[in-house]
Formats: C-alpha cells, structure tokens, sequence
C-alpha cells in the first residue's frame, strides 16, 4: 500500500483547505510506477548471461560438458529477468530518457483521463508522484498556464523529491499542494459563486 488511510485523509483535507482560497482544482496522483520497463528486465537478463559464465570461469570450477555455458546461462537468464522487479534493481538498468518519458506520458493520460480540462475557466493542475522512478509531474490547464510560468512549478520539485527520498510521501504531497495553493489563489481567487467541479478525492494506483 503506498498510503495509509490516514494519510489519503491528510492529503484530501490539503485539497479541501486549498480549494476554499482558490478556483483552482488540484488532483493529487500517487503510482506506484509509471511503467513496467520491459526494457529493464531485458537488459538484466542479458547482462547476467554473459558475466555469469565468466564468473564460473575465473573461479577455477570446472565442468567436464563442452555446453556448460549454456546451461549457467539459462537459469542466470530468468534469474536476471527476475530480479529487475526488484525497484531499485530495475531503477539502475532503466535509461533516465526512458523514465522521463514515460512518466510524462502517464501524467498526460492521467490528466486527461479524469476530466482536468473540463473545468469552466481550465484551471485543473496535476500533481503526479511515480513512487519507482522518484519523479513528479506537474500538469496545469491552459487557464493557468496562462498566467503562471511552468518553471514556477518546476522549482517546488526539490524539496518534494527529498521527502519522497525519505519516506515523506504524504507530508511531501501536503506541502505541494500547500505551496501550489497560495500561487493559485494569488491569480485565481475563489469567487463567491466558485463550485468543485473536479473530486477532492485523491488517486492512487
């Protein structure tokens, strides 16, 4: 489980705090990955073949079957496929072009999935974690993009990262959504006849 119950309610009362202050609608995300990174295990795989049999080689062990190789090769194979589940394993063989890439693209589809253009004056923003890649993304309508710079977000990601580092996820997603609360009400100021057009309710997969 990446949050506790606890922890979902935390974050959702940090929506709700916001949304009083602005006509903004922030959706939090939390993934477990963005990806399933084939790729990964792919190069695993391969990588422990080829050094296996040289370990064995340069161990002094020997085997009286010409074919040897092949059959450490085989099980060091699967073995590798296998151990590219393992986060930080799978982590350390994946390209960081790779993992920029299908973080945003899995935000794009988020964004777009759960309606955040369909607001009145397009002023959804998206804060995604992608807990395997230590990334987040953050996606705001045209509304906001119109009068706040994208690098203006940009900026509140190092501290974020840090606390995810640490454990901090929860306390990490509040602290975001508290800051990016305060940009948005400076430039969408809630209005007496504002309505929440998109769910307080945060998204986890």
């Amino acid at each position: 489980m990446i949050l506790t119950n606890e922890e979902k309610t935390k974050v959702e009362m940090a929506v709700r705090a916001v949304e009083n202050t602005t006509s903004g609608e922030v959706v939090p995300v939390f993934l477990l990955q963005s990806d399933g990174y084939p790729a990964a295990h792919g190069r695993l795989a391969i990588f422990m073949a080829l050094i296996t049999p040289i370990i064995f080689y340069y161990s002094n062990i020997t085997f009286s079957h010409p074919l040897w190789p092949l059959f450490v090769q085989a099980p060091a194979l699967v073995l590798g496929y296998l151990l590219a589940y393992i986060p930080r394993v799978k982590r350390f063989f994946t390209l960081k072009e790779e993992i920029d890439e299908e973080v945003h693209q899995r935000a794009l589809q988020v964004f777009y999935e759960n309606k955040l253009t369909n607001t009145k004056e397009r002023t959804g923003i998206l804060i995604m974690v992608s807990l395997l890649e230590h990334r987040v993304e953050i996606l705001a309508d045209v509304g906001i993009n119109q009068k706040v710079q994208k690098e203006t977000w940009q900026k509140l990601l190092v501290p974020f990262l840090s606390q995810i580092k640490k454990g901090e996820i929860a306390d990490g997603m509040v602290d975001m959504i508290t800051t990016c609360g305060v940009i948005l009400s400076q430039h969408f100021p809630k209005s007496d006849d504002d309505e929440n057009e998109l769910s307080n309710k945060i998204i986890v997969e």
